[in-house]
């Protein structure tokens, strides 16, 4: 209970934290003259194709390699993809945005949007792939499509589309290194988590990870077209 407690925790003021890193106008010209999908969509699917090659390897080498101390962070990592403690998380960093009347509130407006759109995607994905998930056979090639269970919902991790849709979001808003790199850094140890405690394959966390990034970025980059007009008047 501790450890989740601690978890829960760190999710919630990490989530705030970042949130709160964009200063107002931070979507530069430049940033919203960028397309909503660039080329490093194309390389996140060859990533992806790859990472089945890991499937089998990567959960051999998490199970044969767990210590107490890697449960702890698992847990840790767990709880920060979780989406109830993000979206707790996102309506904190909001509500004190609008009562001190800062305008990066709007952009954590953009992000929740962004974990909208990524949350619609996997919901569809989940159960119309239908993919087994490890701990059920150890088998990475079983498909059931349109089932309501859950054992057949392993692709693709909703924790690591949840997580990279908020860092890649967060990253889109703030324009500092330092925000991406802490985001980028905690999506992937959520990531690392659902292949640890044996809920995921690699290939569905990576996938998780680039479905979420791509949406994240399209999601915002449109969100800032649509404020230009508005922005060019003033």
């Amino acid at each position: 209970m501790g450890i989740g407690r601690r978890g829960r925790v760190l999710a919630v003021t990490l989530l705030g934290a970042l949130a709160t890193v964009a200063p107002p106008g931070a979507a530069t010209a430049a940033a919203q003259r960028r397309p909503l999908v660039d080329r490093s969509a194309w390389a996140g699917a060859a990533l992806v194709a790859g990472s089945v090659l890991l499937d089998r390897p990567g959960r051999d080498y998490a199970l044969d390699h767990r210590t107490r101390e890697l449960d702890a962070v698992a847990r840790a990592g767990n709880a920060m993809g979780s989406g109830r403690y993000l979206i707790a998380g996102m309506a904190a960093a909001y509500g004190v945005g609008w009562v001190a009347r800062r305008e990066w509130s709007r952009d954590v407006l953009h992000v929740a949007a962004a974990y909208t759109a990524g949350n619609v995607i996997v919901s569809v994905l989940k159960p119309a792939v239908g993919r087994q998930r490890p701990y059920v056979t150890g088998h990475p090639d079983r498909l059931r499509p349109f089932t309501a269970s859950g054992d057949w919902h392993s692709f693709p991790s909703a924790h690591a589309i949840h997580a990279f849709t908020l860092a890649a979001a967060v990253a889109e808003e703030a324009h500092r290194p330092w925000v991406s790199a802490v985001g980028y850094g905690a999506a992937a140890v959520v990531a690392w988590s659902r292949v640890y405690q044996d809920q995921h394959w690699t290939s569905d966390v990576v996938a998780g990870g680039v479905l979420g990034a791509v949406t994240a970025k399209a999601t915002v980059r449109w969100l800032h077209g649509r404020g230009r007009p508005d922005r060019a008047r003033r």
